[in-house]
């Protein structure tokens, strides 16, 4: 169904009954309306039963269900972000040129301590002041966390760490790509390394949002057991999947986009495996082979945070935007990690990057001020790249982005969630970038303006790119597909602003309660292509719950 529903869900707070079968939802509804007026509804395909738990209809045109989004975050959002004790306290030094020595040396003392019975061995506490960097500062050690006493933008009251490195990784030789690492550059940490030998995927379809994966009989796996799914790209799916989407270009070819989820066991039901979080797409083993097996994941870093302190580069010389490290912060080979309370500025690809690393949230961090030409690869705000999994973004802000809100990871990243998120005069779209993108998710995000006439405000978009993509030398990238079994839920468009949200072949993706026009093309514009339109609900009034991510934890966690 794209675009009408039945007025079956509505009611009124305060007064009238909710039509048979469809409870009131739980969410506490955060749009200032009179409450005696104020119209509440609910999507045919996410609403509330009898016992207030959402229930989850399949969409008439795809036969496909909006999955669970709820397991994006530290610890699949089961356990709030824990405030370590500070062990280790040091000063900013006036006069000091560099600090990425000291630092490290401190964090090193730091993760020597003992570990206590949580996972942590302490907190390395930054006093206020101005912390000059030409390296890298890395929390490459488990169980320690990296804390400043506030993002403010004043040395005598918050802690800013100034990376002064000239050239980014595009100089390999002395390029800095960050002034602050969370995780580990250790190539051990490979989704492809694995113990014992593979287990094909019984011969029926999963359903993109399971957690139940039925296999070849077998006696190798046990409950707690870290495992990677694997999909191949074959030449049988690329076909149905209409050769990735290009147009123009070479369709995709057989090994370039394998999809693959890492994940926990659960249970074991006989023949079947529960596992942590859902998949993100349907996996057929007659258009692909399919199979499990044991990861070794003891060399990733756990346990590590980034807080309470504000990150900027050296202001680059007029006419060299691009002299100076890529991003801010960069997390890596890691699980259960964060950042939050914290600032970063002036970086020219990501404020915050994450990728090879799952169960990751960024809350209240604003990425503003990139320095950057316009083009390819440059001003990514919050991305999530490649193999980043289960990925929280939450209460952040971006400025001046080109993609504010992206996961550029292709098929190996999805389940991403950006949740009162705000973009400010940004130039081009949020949304996956590239090559099957699954399981995004934007809960109530913003786009106050788009600054870029060039695409017609086109700012919120699950389309697909086509023969998009194309690099500062002009060579494209036949982009294709760039997001699949993602969802725009109660999102904001201001000023114009637009969404694109289209249906991709053997999937689909869906706006629900977006605000300003949501389209399957717009026209004048040279990048997007006319696909069959996704799934579009929308009515006046207040959409319940107002935010699918909270609720859907909160029926995942309800006793």
């Amino acid at each position: 169904m794209t675009g009408s529903v039945s007025r079956r869900n509505l009611f009124k707070i305060g007064g009238g009954v909710a039509a048979a079968g469809v409870g009131a939802s739980v969410a506490s509804t955060a749009h200032a309306q009179d409450p005696e007026t104020a119209v509440i509804w609910h999507s045919e395909l996410v609403y509330p039963g009898a016992d207030g738990e959402l229930n989850y209809a399949l969409d008439d045109a795809s036969r496909k269900k909006i999955p669970n989004f709820s397991f994006a975050g530290y610890r699949n959002g089961e356990a709030p972000i824990p405030t370590v004790p500070a062990v280790k306290t040091i000063s900013s030094i006036v006069g000091e040129v560099d600090a990425t020595a000291r630092i490290n040396a401190a964090l090193a003392e730091v993760a020597a301590m003992p570990m206590d019975a949580n996972g942590f061995c302490g907190a390395l506490k930054l006093g206020p002041g101005l912390y000059q960097v030409a390296g890298t500062i890395e929390l490459k050690y488990s169980g320690v966390v990296l804390r400043g006493s506030g993002r403010s933008n004043d040395p005598a009251v918050g802690t800013i760490i100034k990376s002064t490195a000239t050239s980014g990784i595009e100089n390999p030789e002395d390029g800095v790509e960050c002034p602050i690492r969370i995780g580990s550059k250790n190539q051990d940490v490979d989704w492809k390394a694995r113990i014992g030998d593979t287990i094909p995927l019984a011969p029926e379809v999963a359903l993109a949002g399971s957690r139940r994966l039925k296999l070849a009989p077998n006696t190798s796996l046990s409950v707690g057991d870290n495992i990677i799914i694997w999909h191949r790209c074959t030449a049988e799916w690329i076909a149905a999947i209409n050769g990735g989407g290009v147009e123009l270009d070479q369709p995709w070819q057989p090994g370039d986009q394998p999809i693959m989820y890492n994940r926990t066991i659960k249970a074991i039901d006989e023949d079947e495996i529960v596992i942590c979080a859902p998949i993100f797409n349907d996996l057929d083993p007659s258009l692909s082979e399919i199979f499990v097996y044991k990861w070794p994941n003891m060399n990733e870093v756990v346990n590590s945070g980034v807080e309470d302190l504000r990150v900027d580069m050296v202001e680059p010389p007029t006419g060299l935007p691009n002299n100076h490290a890529d991003s801010c912060i960069v997390i890596e080979r890691s699980r259960d990690t964060w950042v939050r309370n914290a600032a970063t500025t002036r970086f020219k690809q990501s404020g915050v990057m994450v990728r090879r690393s799952h169960r990751v949230t960024v809350e209240n961090v604003w990425a503003l001020e990139p320095r950057s030409e316009l083009k390819g690869g440059f001003r990514y705000n919050f991305c999530a790249g490649y193999m980043a999994q289960q990925v929280l973004f939450t209460d952040v802000v971006a400025a001046e982005a080109r993609h504010a809100f992206v996961a550029g990871g292709g098929a190996s990243a999805s389940g991403v969630v950006w949740l009162d998120a705000v973009s400010k005069n940004g130039y081009l779209e949020s949304g996956g970038h590239a090559h099957w993108s699954q399981g995004l998710l934007f809960d109530n995000v913003t786009e106050t303006m788009n600054s870029s006439p060039e695409h017609k405000k086109v700012v919120l978009n699950l389309h697909n790119r086509a023969d998009g993509g194309a690099d500062e030398t002009g060579d494209s990238h036949a982009h294709g597909w760039s997001s699949v079994y993602s969802v725009l839920w109660n999102c904001k468009l201001d000023n114009g602003n637009r969404a694109c949200v289209q249906r991709p072949p053997t999937s689909q993706n869906f706006a629900i309660g977006t605000t300003g026009n949501v389209e399957d093309v717009v026209t004048g514009s040279n990048w997007l292509v006319t696909e069959e339109r996704g799934y579009v609900e929308n009515e006046p009034g207040t959409l319940e719950p107002v935010s699918l991510y909270r609720k859907q934890l909160a029926d995942r966690l309800a006793p």
